[in-house]
């Protein structure tokens, strides 16, 4: 067990290096059990600067990099971060292969506000998604 100080700058230091990466109203498609992942347009991202050279490699061939998400209530999943490149004007980039399942555990729905955010724990991506309350 950890004692109080090294969880405390544990938080200290994850928090230090977490980045917004998107804000966005959750659409019918965010949460329909159907589509079973989070789109993000590209312009809605704040900055790339989340990704290291790898994962950009890994994204920009069409592929998905592992990722630890984190929601309201501590709900904790292993899911996929990848890019689609639907058309020259349509790119997004999505949370897949177990959203679905992160929305039910999470309470989250139609119409709630989230932020996306990065941050890394034994240099893996991870992510925490917060319900904003406008």
């Amino acid at each position: 067990m950890a004692n109080p100080a090294e969880v405390y700058n544990m938080i200290q230091l994850l928090l230090q290096n977490a980045k917004l990466v998107a804000q966005k109203k959750l659409t019918c498609s965010d949460v329909a059990r159907t589509h079973n992942r989070l789109l993000v347009r590209e312009n809605q991202i704040k900055l790339e600067v989340f990704l290291n050279e790898e994962e950009l490699g890994v994204i920009g061939a069409q592929e998905s990099v592992p990722v630890r998400v984190i929601g309201p209530g501590s709900v904790e999943s292993n899911l996929q971060f990848k890019k689609y490149n639907l058309s020259e004007t349509a790119k997004f980039y999505a949370i897949t292969h177990g959203w679905g399942g992160f929305v039910r555990r999470t309470g989250l729905q139609v119409m709630d506000t989230i932020q996306l955010w990065s941050f890394r724990v034994n240099g893996n991506l991870c992510f925490a998604v917060a319900k904003v309350e406008l």
